[in-house]
């Protein structure tokens, strides 16, 4: 590569807004890349930035004052972020690699993938389905029914089905087909539309081939509500044996209801719980209604288990209150269809935040991934409650990076992988999921404080600080983020302020013991965090499993009080 197509992607780099309001930055990158040029890569020793880039004078030490690696740190940052965004078609890509601060560079043809072939039919996306009924709060029932085929077409042998969340990102999008199948990378599409007039059903659906854009069906079914079960079956029977001949869809006879009102009710749930978790009040009320009409629902025992479980995760009821009304709704419903893969899911998750069951709680989660790979929540749930407790991240990470493929477009999925990926050490690979993230769902909290929590790890805690102050400007000021902020700030010496924000903390209407710890914990007040963990252990504070995997508690790793919580919690001690 010539050396003047360095200079010119140079130059290319310093003139975006991602580096002309920081000139101190591009003179850092300016200086490594020119001494590296110049033959003087030897050169380039902390010391001489810090005395050359930072002026900070020939009595500068490294030991006592970092500011070289918190800049190169930022520097790769902003580099990563460079070239996921504006710079991805850029012909030179510079980069420093981590433990250096000798710039590498390479021309973009280098890393050019080769062209993967076009998915197979096995590969399909279920659009939702348009309410076309005159009723528009008939939506319910529309986006039902698409639940119900994905579901039936995920439990096809040989099928790999694109996840809910992500095949819903396209809701009321005027899209071609054939361009959203390219995006989920799927072989065909099922779309279809739905007219509901009293107990009159008619349901019209296409199936496409991605490659082609032709169709490989197109059927009308006209029913009667009570046929609901049957026309779910028949439609995804049909998709089955267009895409894979031979194949018969497995029936969930056992979470299913002969009771209409009932299944009306259960849909109603599953709209109200999809709605950003809004109405959680309202989908268990739902699902309490479907009970009434058929105790013996299983599907509806598992929908109000999981939405007792989103109360308390979000801090809209005590976890000691509902988390017990969760476990017992899941074992209901794992009694009544032992292949339920939400109430496995819920029941599992139940395990491991009040009873730290970690082995029966894995299995339980294995058993329900294997009869649905597309739910995802229960792979998060299994990455977030069961993995990262036991410090497993490797496998999160495989498990996670399986999960993307089924379902590319959901943010929390992302979210966790940035998480993942932080603890991992894998700094410039989180910052690529974040910045991949930030493409799908830009105003999602869990996005940002990831991302704060990859870059605290990774030592930058101005940049973690800014992204945790979005995360609460986002959420709201919701107990974790603010537990977050509160803890950089006390790292940042910023106590003040953190002293404010606890107070605000402690002013909410649920106080989780374990947020109260990471604050403390950042004002390095030894025995009130050991007091704060101890009272979330005592009362087995579902949030106590957000402490056991992280680094901003490693320094209490010598206290035999820390000690005896993971021993009591069956956790190992992080190496």
């Amino acid at each position: 590569m010539a050396p003047g197509d360095v200079a010119e992607q140079l130059e290319r780099i310093l003139a975006n807004k991602l580096f002309s309001p920081s000139p101190r930055l591009g003179a850092f990158l300016r200086y490594v890349v020119t001494k590296t040029q110049s033959g003087e890569a030897e050169s380039i020793k902390e010391y001489a930035i810090g005395v050359e880039v930072f002026e900070r004078g020939a009595a500068f030490d490294p030991r006592l004052d970092n500011i070289v690696r918190i800049q190169a740190a930022r520097l790769r940052a902003r580099l990563v972020e460079y070239y996921t965004e504006e710079g991805s078609a850029d012909p030179v890509i510079i980069t420093i690699p981590k433990g250096t601060y000798v710039p590498e560079w390479r021309a973009a043809s280098e890393d050019a993938p080769t062209r993967d072939p076009p998915p197979n039919r096995t590969r399909v996306a279920v659009l939702p389905f348009v309410n076309l009924s005159s009723d528009s709060e008939n939506e319910y029932f529309s986006d039902g029914l698409t639940d119900e085929i994905i579901n039936r077409l995920a439990a096809v042998p040989g099928l790999q089905v694109v996840a809910r969340t992500s095949a819903f990102s396209f809701k009321g999008r005027n899209q071609d087909v054939r361009e959203i199948g390219r995006q989920l990378n799927v072989g065909v599409v099922l779309e279809g539309t739905v007219r509901k007039a009293g107990a009159q059903i008619r349901v019209t659906t296409q199936l496409i081939d991605v490659n082609s854009g032709f169709h490989l069906f197109s059927h009308t079914y006209r029913r009667q509500m009570r046929d609901v079960f049957d026309l779910q079956d028949e439609l995804a029977g049909s998709v089955a044996a267009e895409i894979s001949p031979g194949a018969q869809p497995i029936r969930a006879a056992a979470s299913q209801t002969p009771n209409v009102e009932g299944y009306n009710a259960y849909l109603q749930g599953l709209f109200a719980m999809s709605s950003k978790f809004a109405d959680l009040d309202i989908c268990i009320n739902c699902f309490r209604n479907a009970l009434s009409f058929d105790p013996q629902y299983a599907a509806a025992w598992a929908g109000m288990s999981h939405g007792y479980f989103l109360l308390a995760w979000f801090y809209r009821a005590p976890s000691e209150i509902v988390m017990p009304l969760s476990r017992e709704a899941a074992a209901k419903s794992v009694e009544l269809d032992p292949d339920s893969p939400l109430g496995l899911h819920s029941l599992a998750t139940a395990e491991c935040v009040m009873e730290w069951q970690w082995a029966s709680a894995e299995s339980r989660f294995r058993r329900a991934l294997a009869l649905q790979p597309s739910l995802t929540i229960g792979c998060i749930e299994y990455v977030v409650f069961c993995l990262v407790p036991q410090l497993r991240f490797k496998e999160a990470c495989a498990l996670l990076e399986s999960a993307l493929t089924l379902d590319p477009f959901n943010p929390l999925l992302h979210a966790v992988a940035i998480h993942i990926y932080g603890r991992l050490g894998h700094y410039e690979q989180a910052l690529r999921q974040y910045s991949t993230a930030l493409r799908i769902a830009p105003e999602y909290p869990p996005i940002a404080v990831t991302a704060g929590m990859a870059h605290e790890w990774n030592g930058n805690l101005d940049l973690a600080v800014e992204l945790y102050r979005r995360c609460c400007e986002l959420s709201g000021d919701a107990p974790y983020p603010l537990s977050c902020l509160t803890h950089s700030l006390a790292r940042k010496g910023e106590k003040a302020e953190a002293r404010r924000l606890l107070k605000k903390l402690e002013a909410g209407p649920i106080v989780a013991a374990s947020d109260l710890a990471r604050v403390y914990c950042g004002l390095r007040d030894l025995s009130k965090t050991l007091d704060c963990l101890e009272e979330a252990a005592r009362s087995k504070c579902m949030h106590l499993l957000r402490v056991t995997g992280d680094p901003r508690f490693h320094w209490l790793l010598p206290e035999p009080r820390f000690r005896a919580i993971l021993h009591q919690m069956g956790l190992p001690l992080p190496a």
